[in-house]
């Protein structure tokens, strides 16, 4: 099973989402919380997947859709970003 630190993904919160999109099963270690980045990454997880977007291509499908509807104006690029985020309701 993937580990991954809590904190160090403030620069590359893209990163973080793709990593627990990519792994069924991911234990976050720290001492004594996740960062905020951490966790704007977790809430962005389930947004995604509250949508029914899951899996390595859920930002790009998301991205894609939502940019359909009118509800997204960023770059299709697969990386949660902050207008990604934005789009899905989280202030990273």
């Amino acid at each position: 099973m993937l580990t991954i630190e809590g904190y160090g993904w403030d620069d590359i919160v893209w990163d973080c989402v793709d990593c627990l999109l990519r792994n069924e099963s991911v234990i976050v270690w720290c001492d004594p919380f996740p960062s905020a980045t951490v966790k704007s990454a977790l809430r962005a997880v389930g947004a995604l997947a509250a949508r029914g977007f899951t899996g390595a291509s859920a930002v790009r499908d998301f991205q894609t859709d939502a940019k359909r509807s009118g509800a997204f104006a960023g770059d299709v690029d697969g990386k949660c970003g902050l207008s990604t985020m934005a789009a899905l309701g989280i202030a990273a």
